[in-house]
């Protein structure tokens, strides 16, 4: 999941909706179908649930492509649709200042521009994702966190991860933190991910211990495929891809393994679900964070024929 790159001064275009009713389809249909550089959300009647969702673009969005979208998402009902062209703003810099550190689970994320220390007790996480999808603040990357803690309350013998779609190495960092032995995949078909991934480690100091961030779509990548297979496999992507790529998660987990699966709606997981149990993979737990789901996956008994 990936952010552009190219967010120095320069012009944007705002495409600003109004609605009310749930968001997540239009989130996601700004980010993954419109691929708009950013995206907030703003609340500006509680009692009516009035949302306005601001989307941002380095180039002019497609009218006709943005029409289509908005009749497609079926959950919300749009108010009112406005695009306007900003004058040029250091992006990077303005996206830093609005992220101020926040606590997951046992972990404490902040960016590079954060200069307190960490609260007691916490794993600090430095995260700057200007340039890659996963600040942490995205429900998927909150319940992608708090299921690896919860893995390795059960599982404690981790010794090869892969993360599926790194985007800024938010999760493998958090799966490294935990499991500080294992040797660590992150991948990503976005080349800016995969460089963002590894400034990222350079920052919190994970160099060199037994981590490689590879540009990989899907499984092409041989480091993907190579054995001993994966304990832990984290995939924080879309449901599209998710279904195209379960052979290929269910092919390389180990045994023992567990999977982690993120980037669905709620409303996504049932298929999801039946597409993972018929490759031998079943759902243990499900974290629901807003409209947003997790589900953790293990492998279940193949019973020998008779």
């Amino acid at each position: 999941m990936k952010a552009d790159s190219k967010l120095m001064a320069q012009t944007f275009w705002e495409l600003q909706v109004k609605c009310t009713g749930p968001t997540a389809e239009l989130e996601a249909a700004f980010d993954y179908v419109l691929e708009a550089n950013a995206i907030s959300i703003e609340k500006q009647n509680d009692a009516k649930e009035i949302h306005i969702i601001t989307a941002l673009f380095n180039i002019i969005p497609d009218q006709q492509q943005i029409d289509r979208c908005l009749k497609r998402c079926e959950l919300a009902t749009i108010l009112s649709v406005q695009i306007e062209e900003l004058p040029p703003i250091d992006w990077v810099q303005a996206n830093r200042s609005d992220f101020p550190a926040f606590t997951i689970g046992k972990f404490w994320i902040y960016g590079s521009h954060i200069q307190t220390n960490s609260p007691a007790g916490l794993i600090p996480l430095c995260v700057d994702a200007a340039q890659a999808f996963g600040s942490g603040t995205h429900a998927t990357t909150k319940g992608c966190i708090l299921a690896i803690e919860r893995n390795a309350r059960k599982k404690t013998s981790v010794k090869r991860i892969l993360d599926l779609g790194c985007g800024s190495g938010i999760l493998s960092m958090a799966a490294k933190s935990i499991h500080r032995n294992a040797s660590i995949v992150a991948a990503d078909n976005d080349k800016i991910s995969v460089q963002t991934t590894a400034k990222n480690w350079q920052l919190n100091q994970f160099i060199g211990t037994h981590f490689q961030a590879v540009h990989s779509d899907g499984f092409s990548h041989t480091t993907l495929r190579k054995k001993p297979n994966f304990d832990l496999i984290i995939a924080n992507i879309l449901a599209r891809p998710l279904r195209i790529l379960a052979p290929l998660i269910a092919k390389n987990l180990a045994e023992n393994g567990t999977v982690i699966l993120s980037g669905l709606l709620t409303e996504q997981v049932r298929d999801i679900r039946a597409i993972y149990r018929h490759h031998h993979l079943c759902v243990k737990e499900h974290i629901k964070i807003a409209e947003w789901s997790t589900l953790l996956l293990t492998p279940k008994p193949i019973l020998p024929k008779r």
